[in-house]
């Protein structure tokens, strides 16, 4: 099946979960999530705030907050992610395609100061290829970045191959309700 397909395919299934399981599983993912030592050894973590049936990061955007780290949010501008510093959750607005992000305009953060970037998919292979919502945003934003990426998804979101393109930008870990599976293209903080 090629990318669109597949896209097509992950999003209505993913659109037909209840409401419940979204967030029981999602609970489930961010528990995973801060079991990660690379994530705890992190002082500067993007995160995202999801849309339509994907994994709910908000109990561990609470958890990063309580811990002292540096938190950044992506923000659409001029058709790239920009990531910004964000010190409160309610400072956030809706912005491209009703996705909540920084509602200020301070100077962005320097990809280079990001340790950790958590990377929402649409469908994600074992080999840590991902199919985002068609844009690029994410292959663009990471290309050039040595922080670790780290794919919150749910397991009805793997799929057996999603070909990647030559620009794709593959992920560290996947990490489900079920299973963390790591891949070996990167290395270390420490």
């Amino acid at each position: 099946m090629h990318k669109e397909g597949i896209r097509k395919y992950v999003l209505e299934n993913r659109k037909m979960m209840k409401t419940s399981d979204v967030s029981n599983l999602s609970n489930t993912i961010c528990k995973r999530l801060l079991r990660e030592k690379i994530i705890l050894d992190s002082n500067t973590v993007m995160v995202y705030f999801s849309v339509n049936n994907e994994v709910s990061l908000e109990k561990f955007n609470k958890k990063m907050f309580s811990l002292g780290k540096t938190i950044v949010a992506p923000k659409i501008e001029d058709e790239k992610i920009n990531p910004y510093k964000i010190s409160d959750l309610n400072h956030l607005k809706r912005g491209y395609a009703k996705i909540l992000e920084p509602s200020f305009s301070d100077k962005p953060m320097k990809i280079e100061n990001i340790d950790l970037v958590l990377v929402p998919g649409i469908a994600f292979d074992q080999y840590g290829n991902r199919i985002g919502y068609g844009k690029g945003f994410y292959d663009k934003f990471l290309k050039n970045s040595k922080a670790i990426k780290i794919a919150p998804c749910f397991e009805n979101q793997i799929v057996e191959n999603v070909r990647p393109d030559i620009y794709d930008v593959k992920m560290n870990k996947l990490i489900t309700e079920k299973r963390v599976i790591s891949f070996d293209n990167w290395v270390s903080l420490n």
